[in-house]
């Protein structure tokens, strides 16, 4: 995601509703247009921390 596209209010509101849901958003910020993308910066490790959050406990019934 780009600034560009990021300001739009519907970007915001997107989330919002996103996270209403109970979807789990990592942090990564938007990036500048045109400067290739964020591919580099992204944050595996929250990313799995967020999947893990959220999975259930396989030892619980």
């Amino acid at each position: 995601m780009n600034t560009a596209l990021s300001a739009h209010p519907a970007y915001a509101r997107g989330l919002d509703r996103l996270r209403a849901m109970g979807v789990r958003l990592g942090s990564c910020a938007p990036h500048r247009p045109g400067s290739g993308g964020a591919a580099d910066r992204f944050r595996w490790e929250e990313a799995l921390d967020l999947l893990t959050e959220a999975s259930p406990d396989p030892t619980r019934n």
